[in-house]
């Protein structure tokens, strides 16, 4: 596809003329659904398809693939467009980008906005610099296959991946801390706010010589996990840490009091427990342990050469 990566980008909004399509067929603004024009969303599809002669699309598959988009407006093609040109250009092959980009006709433009957002910054070069294929899965899996409702999912994954990055936050590289964002988030979709300042919040207690004392490592493993005991989880393991750890509570430990602030928080039904109220087995990592962030993977796609995957002037 001609033009650099740089200029597909900027194809984020609804309004003006889509690239590679007609003019006379370019997608405006999206209309209210009460005046929803499937024949309007059939055509812009099947010209802009047709203009792409070079991806031997076969004339039947063309009308297939318009048909479905059309039944999926307002906007439907224009979710196509900007999701197909936006995946080609960074390299993905036209099926594959043809695949992904008709399931986004079917989403709202939200959803399509968001991995979009996503995909970039992940995939380019002076932002994470992910893989094509990695950079295609996490920006999927925090859009189109995102569960549940919370709202600025983009921001959350910024705020949580600079820290990881930080020399003063986890001091890691960027594409682990890409992936580390994307696992808090995907354990908290089903939140409603507020993520990355819950996470942040108890991995600070977690560190603080004031709190538990836990190496990085150790801490940002255990915020996570709690994670998964919803809006209330950070805030009842600190409490309960501090009535365990405390001498007018249960004056236990450093050690137990973690062990029974998680299992406390984190167990669906109490856990068997000495007399002390100290769970016999303690689940928690010790501190020493190592950050365990998933590890970059080797590409499983063709990038797309350097000076299209910058945002940077030339």
């Amino acid at each position: 596809m001609s033009g650099s990566f740089r200029s597909i980008l900027s194809i984020l909004g609804l309004t003006g003329v889509i690239a590679g399509a007609t003019p006379v067929f370019a997608v405006e603004k999206a209309p209210s659904i009460s005046s929803c024009s499937r024949a309007q969303e059939y055509i812009t599809a099947t010209e802009y398809l047709r203009g792409k002669s070079e991806w031997a699309i076969p004339s039947a598959e063309v009308r297939k693939v318009a048909r479905r988009v059309a039944f999926h407006c307002p906007g439907s093609a224009a979710r196509l467009v900007q999701v197909t040109s936006v995946l080609v250009g960074a390299g993905l092959t036209p099926r594959d980008a043809l695949t992904t980009g008709l399931r986004y006709s079917e989403k709202s433009d939200s959803v399509t906005t968001r991995f979009l957002a996503l995909f970039k910054k992940l995939y380019l070069e002076d932002e994470f610099d992910l893989d094509l294929a990695t950079s295609h899965q996490v920006a999927d899996e925090l859009s189109a296959q995102f569960q549940g409702s919370l709202p600025d999912v983009e921001k959350e994954f910024v705020h949580l991946a600079d820290f990881c990055a930080s020399s003063s936050g986890l001091n890691q590289s960027r594409p682990n801390c890409a992936r580390f964002a994307s696992e808090v988030l995907l354990i908290s979709q089903r939140q409603t706010s507020g993520v990355s300042e819950r996470w942040l919040k108890l991995f600070e207690f977690l560190t603080a010589t004031s709190g538990a004392s836990l190496t990085t490592g150790g801490a940002a493993a255990l915020a996570t996990e709690v994670m998964q005991a919803g809006e209330a989880g950070p805030e009842s393991f600190i409490h309960a840490y501090r009535y365990a750890h405390s001498r007018q509570g249960l004056a236990l430990e450093r050690g137990p009091s973690l062990a029974f602030s998680k299992d406390l928080v984190l167990s669906d039904l109490a856990s068997a427990t000495e007399p002390s109220g100290v769970p016999k087995k303690s689940r928690v990592r010790d501190s020493s342990d190592a950050l365990k962030l998933p590890q970059a993977k080797d590409s499983i796609a063709v990038r797309a050469p350097a000076q299209q995957r910058s945002t940077k002037s030339e």
